[in-house]
């Protein structure tokens, strides 16, 4: 290995171990999910409404992040049973004009409980949202309108970040995840960076360790305060204790 791809190999190492941001590619990922249906059975919702025209969206569109960055907390939300993106389009009345409006998620919970997400409002006047919002309660349509200071951050950057270890299982070696547990159940609580301390003397060998460490909590192996921002001063415990 030459001096030069030493060196970079060097930085992005340091780069990973600070854990300063998510990877750009995690704004852009397709998730393999069984959560996710491509589409949902409208029935109940044309029985009900009575001033709504409503029919299937086969073009779904996700172009605004906000929405994107939603289906990681769909995902991790053990509450949730399945989600649509983007179920149906309505048509209704503002200002004499049929317009057209589409919600961002369906989502069925464990409870029964089913509602639609509303995340991208765009560019519509308090007006409209208003209008839109009287339209669905008075078609008795279960609804949230969510903007970014009613989602956690933190949350939100945890499950983005985690959401690069989705079935990542056949890249990881099992004895590092004996490792792993091993030094976890010696201390019960400890800190990410005091497990790389533990396990890793060279900063290849902390990056391997590190990968292997955010696999298990994404894969729920390994417990965290989910209110906290993930980072090298996390700290970590076993999911069983």
């Amino acid at each position: 290995m030459n001096k030069n791809h030493a060196f970079l190999q060097k930085k992005v190492i340091i780069q990973i171990l600070k854990n300063e941001s998510t990877p750009i590619k995690l704004q852009f990922m397709v998730i393999i999910s069984s959560k996710k249906v491509h589409e949902i059975d409208l029935t109940k919702y044309l029985r009900n409404t009575e001033s709504l025209v409503i029919q299937k969206n086969p073009e779904k569109k996700i172009t605004y992040e906000l929405v994107r960055d939603y289906m990681h907390i769909l995902e991790k939300d053990n509450n949730v049973i399945s989600y649509c993106e983007q179920p149906f389009k309505v048509n209704y009345f503002f200002k004499n004009i049929i317009k057209e409006f589409v919600p961002d998620y369906y989502v069925k919970y464990k409870n029964d409980k089913e509602e639609l997400i509303i995340l991208n409002v765009g560019t519509k006047e308090a007006s409209e949202l208003l209008e839109i919002e009287k339209t669905l309660r008075k078609n008795t349509i279960k609804f949230s309108m969510l903007h970014y200071k009613d989602i956690d951050s933190n949350l939100l950057f945890n499950y983005k970040f985690l959401s690069n270890y989705y079935h990542k299982g056949r890249f990881i070696n099992d004895m590092d995840i004996q490792t792993i547990f091993t030094i976890v159940d010696k201390f019960k609580k400890l800190t990410v960076s005091q497990l790389l301390e533990e396990v890793g003397k060279t900063f290849e060998r902390k990056a391997e360790i590190l990968y292997v460490t955010w696999y298990l909590i994404n894969s729920n192996l390994l417990n965290f305060n989910k209110e906290e921002k993930l980072s090298l001063k996390t700290i970590i415990w076993d999911k069983h204790e």
